[in-house]
């Protein structure tokens, strides 16, 4: 993910892109969420080895798992434009921009790694103060803290606003126009995630809002306290354009990043404002659930 959005944000920039905005599939979503019902019948039915299935589904697929941030790695030295970090996190060999975390700050790692086990990357500091040899650490595909400022460079402001599961928190930035960019996030992730690749909007002058929906930490959550992959959480992002709209949107650019794919879809097939949408931009969106199921299975 990392790496294909530094290509997606270079290429948008660069306005290297033919855009088709099409509408995704939901029907093929639909028969997904049939398929993974199924599959947890089947396991209720077989017993054994299918009561494991289907609770793999139930928890991997449904059940909630907000981030939580781990400390896996070690900083090993720390020089004016690289880090070495010892640990077998898998991104820390990946290439792509990466974001690292530790107590008291936050950086960025990027090109391509040097060494296996004890890795060096580009290094610079974004918030706080560079950590120490022996310092516990993180990474991250978010690349910016917490603080949108940062990501953005420009003032940003915390809005509010209402749908039918309660108040849900983004992050609003004014822009030119009425076509305003609405970002919403994957599974178990944040705003943040979405700070990638809301710079290209913002840098483009649309009015930008990064959204929370339901099962968020610290938001409201759903009735059934499980994910719905876009059957529910379409009607926060309804109220979210909604929010848009009294604040001069005409239009709308969706982007769906994972399960904030199926939310996209959600929203085009059952809302009343989807005609408002004017183009869609989709990362690794999630329109066939039980394939996803079937991956997961098959590498148990």
């Amino acid at each position: 993910l990392p790496h294909r959005l530094d290509v997606f944000t270079q290429k948008l920039i660069a306005d290297d892109f033919a855009v088709r905005v099409e509408a995704p599939q939901l029907g093929s979503l639909l028969l997904g969420l049939e398929k993974v019902a199924n599959r947890i019948f089947t396991g209720l039915v077989l017993g054994g080895g299918g009561w494991y299935v289907a609770g793999q589904i139930g928890d991997r697929a449904l059940a909630l798992h907000p981030y939580a941030p781990r400390t896996p790695l070690t900083v090993v030295a720390v020089h004016r434009a690289s880090i070495t970090l010892r640990g077998r996190l898998p991104e820390l060999t990946r290439p792509g921009t990466y974001g690292v975390y530790w107590a008291g700050g936050y950086g960025q790692v990027s090109g391509p790694p040097r060494g296996t086990g004890v890795v060096t990357r580009a290094f610079h500091v974004l918030t706080g103060v560079a950590p120490r040899p022996g310092t516990r650490a993180g990474m991250t595909g978010d690349a910016f803290p917490d603080d949108p400022r940062v990501a953005l460079g420009v003032p940003v402001r915390s809005v509010t606003y209402r749908s039918p599961a309660g108040a849900f928190p983004a992050w609003y930035v004014p822009g030119r126009g009425t076509t305003w960019a609405l970002l919403v996030h994957g599974k178990g992730a944040t705003r943040t995630s979405m700070l990638r690749m809301m710079r290209v909007p913002v840098r483009l002058g649309l009015p930008s809002l990064d959204l929370g929906y339901r099962n968020d930490a610290g938001s409201p959550r759903d009735p059934s306290g499980r994910y719905g992959w876009g059957g529910t959480e379409w009607q926060d992002l309804d109220a979210a354009v909604g929010w848009a709209q009294q604040h001069g949107a005409r239009h709308v650019v969706l982007l769906g990043a994972s399960m904030g794919g199926a939310v996209v879809a959600a929203f085009l097939e059952h809302s009343t404002r989807a005609p408002l949408v004017s183009a869609v931009v989709l990362d690794s969106p999630v329109l066939d659930l039980a394939g996803v199921v079937d991956l997961g299975i098959a590498r148990r």
